[in-house]
């Protein structure tokens, strides 16, 4: 366990949690190897709380943190587990190290790929035969899982969705969770390079609201049916003139979705809107600009761009402007903090590699000590293109996440992940306040007042 990580479990209470557990059994105290593994002790005498991590991100770390809560409050052993009993047969497939994609990895192991430390262990055995427990609701906090029996070892099930199992320190908690420098500094790319496209060089006396538009599998039908409602483009449009309204000077809004083409039709055009662009459009735009090079090169013209659509599928007009870029707003509609004019002189004053994309965090929340504050140069398209090759694609929302949290303010719309792109930000918080049907199964998973899921001091917008 590194210094940081030990502090972190410091702050928040939690216990000394095992590194080193035997899946045979090998560490376990001798008194106690003859007992059903529901009640059998561990290093120190703790018991576990066993939880399987299933998800995305948003729902991950909400089950991270929660079980962390539940652990400290009774000091046990957190083990994430693959959920199955002592009663199911092992299935071999099962067992084999899972393929990349972060919708085949096991819960564990995304967190592990995005957090700068877990204090998760790992075990497909000791957590078979424990007593098992389901939360009440995934939204509502339930009281019985802050009182288990100190004399038995539990599996816990559910979404554990809400922030009281966490809420003794919410900023130790940020800590926490905080996501690993190279996630972080990728963000900071992918910011810097979405203002470039928009002509702003600089957030110095600008605000920066980080505006989540969640849409994609919200639209499909089992979750329409659940009850789960997407944002209209009414509530940002409300949502900005709140924030214009209350925030002296400029205001930029940085906006990360999962639906590029809905954002381009709806928001961007709107005063200050950024659209964070996405790793596949980056792609297909540095893949144009290299076969155009070599077009030229060969005193081919008009083949490399042919040859561009062949290795790309045709990605020519999904949202890929005619200069290779993703279609932004048109000029004079964003917030310009420098023009680009001046921009260009900037950058003909500083060459060598001086001229540079400024995201300065001064002003921002964080104050003298914000780590996350932003300067980077801008990259030849070759340079970019290695950077996307190495770069791992599961990765991607842990990015986003980490573009959101970089941020003074935030406007969110619906789901976990929605949630702590607004918790990680610190700043004030817009939410669509009908993200959930008033007459659906899904809002009987919430409190009456949604006050186990939305945090004290976040502002309604529908």
């Amino acid at each position: 366990m590194g210094t940081k990580c030990k502090v972190l479990v410091y702050r928040l209470s939690l216990p000394v949690f095992l590194e080193n557990l035997d899946p045979e059994g090998s560490v376990l105290p001798s008194d106690s190897r003859d007992l059903p593994k529901a009640e059998r002790t561990y290093v120190g005498g703790r018991h576990l709380v066993c939880h399987t991590f299933s998800g995305g991100l948003g729902s991950l770390l909400f089950q991270y943190a929660s079980a962390a809560g539940i652990a400290s409050r009774q000091g046990r052993i957190i083990v994430a587990t693959d959920g199955r009993r002592d009663d199911q047969e092992e299935d071999e497939d099962d067992m084999e190290e899972l393929e990349d994609d972060i919708h085949t990895r096991k819960g564990s192991v995304v967190l592990e790929r995005a957090l700068k430390s877990t204090i998760l262990k790992a075990d497909l055995t000791q957590c078979r035969s424990v007593v098992r427990l389901t939360e009440a609701a995934c939204c509502r906090f339930d009281e019985r899982l802050m009182k288990l029996d100190r004399n038995k070892n539990y599996e816990i099930d559910g979404q554990l969705q809400s922030w009281r199992y966490f809420n003794k320190d919410l900023e130790a908690v940020r800590e926490f969770v905080a996501l690993k420098d190279s996630i972080i500094a990728r963000a900071k790319r992918k910011i810097s390079r979405s203002l470039a496209a928009s002509n702003i060089t600089s957030l110095r006396n600008a605000a920066a609201v980080g505006v989540h538009v969640r849409r994609g599998d919200k639209l499909h039908w089992s979750a329409v049916d659940a009850g789960v409602r997407v944002a209209p483009r009414e509530f940002f449009l409300k949502a900005m003139r709140h924030f214009r309204k209350t925030l002296q000077g400029p205001v930029v809004f940085l906006v990360v979705s999962d639906d590029h083409d809905w954002c381009k039709s709806n928001l961007v055009g709107l005063p200050g809107v950024v659209l964070i662009e996405s790793d596949k459009q980056r792609r297909a735009s540095a893949l144009k600009d290299i076969w155009k090079r070599e077009a030229m090169r060969e005193g081919k013209q008009g083949k490399g761009e042919e040859k561009y659509l062949q290795d790309t599928g045709g990605l020519k007009n999904k949202g890929v402007g005619r200069n290779g870029q993703p279609k932004g707003p048109q000029q004079g509609q964003n917030v310009r903090i420098q023009s680009s004019a001046k921009l260009s002189r900037n950058r003909r004053e500083t060459a060598g590699g001086e001229a540079g994309i400024y995201l300065d965090g001064s002003h921002h929340h964080h104050d003298n000590k914000n780590h996350q504050h932003l300067y980077h140069h801008r990259h030849q398209n070759e340079r970019d293109h290695d950077e996307v090759d190495k770069e791992d694609a599961t990765d991607e929302a842990a990015v986003d996440l980490a573009v959101l949290s970089l941020v003074d303010h935030s406007i969110i719309t619906v789901g976990a992940f929605s949630w702590w792109a607004g918790f990680l930000a610190r700043g004030t918080v817009v939410y669509y306040g009908h993200f959930v049907d008033a007459d659906s199964k899904l809002r009987s998973q919430f409190d009456e007042k949604m006050a186990d899921y939305l945090l004290p001091g976040w502002i309604q917008i529908s």
